[in-house]
Order: C-alpha cells, then structure tokens, then sequence
C-alpha cells in the first residue's frame, strides 16, 4: 500500500530518512479506574530531523498526546567521545494516519529538546547526508 501525504507537508526541518527501532513512554488514561499509568511502546523510526521524527506502530496514539522517545544515535564518523549518543526526547504527536493493516504513521514534534541533543542530531544528519 502507497499513501500519499504530500498534501499535509508542514515540515520546517530538512528530515532524514533512518530505520531503527525506537522507545516511546506516554500516559495512558485508564478510564474505568480513573487514573494515568505509563505505558511504553516500541516503534519504527523512519525519519528524523532537528525538529522532529516520523515512526511507524501499531499503537494507535493520539495527536496532541505527549511522550517521551528514547534511542541511539551511532555517528561512526564523530571523535570517539560522540559516536553513541542515547536520546531521551519529549515530544507531542502532529497526526496518526492509517499505513498498513493494524499500523500507524505517527508524526512527532520535538519540545524542549536539550542542546547536546540537538547537536548530536544534527552531526548525525550532516555525517548521513554527505
């Protein structure tokens, strides 16, 4: 299945496409006991910017809902000081869109990403797009 989303681009970061494993914590309400457990959720990345990432899962989150993504960035060709670099990323979901059978395509707003992140991401995106 080929889905379209060229008509909802609202991108402000150049994104790179990537493919590695992601973990997402978020909040789930449960409603029959009234009360916000964490729940986590391991998703595909499939993009990635300064600003945000794109994930595949079989989660279906909802926009505007917050998490917290956690994975490594591996920059084989930074000094060795900076080649792995774990994230701890908070975030807000843009949208859900239907992908494949029981899956989602999650856009993800980064929010208040600190500087040794940002930079880690930005050298990882400068050492991939060269």
């Amino acid at each position: 299945m080929n889905l379209d989303y060229s008509d909802i681009e609202r991108r402000r970061c150049k994104r790179l496409k990537v493919d590695f494993t992601v973990a997402c914590m978020t909040q789930e309400l449960f409603k029959s006991r009234a009360i916000v457990e964490p729940k986590a959720i391991v998703a595909k990345m499939f993009d990635l910017s300064e600003g945000g990432a794109g994930f595949i899962s079989d989660y279906d989150f909802s926009p505007n809902t917050n998490i917290e993504a956690k994975f490594t960035l591996v920059n084989l060709g930074a000094k060795e000081s900076e080649r792995y670099n774990p994230m701890n990323i908070r975030g807000e979901v843009c949208y859900n869109l239907p992908f494949r059978e029981n899956l989602s395509r999650i856009g993800i707003s980064f929010k208040n990403v600190a500087s040794r992140e940002r930079r880690a991401i930005t050298s990882f995106m400068n050492a991939r797009s060269s």
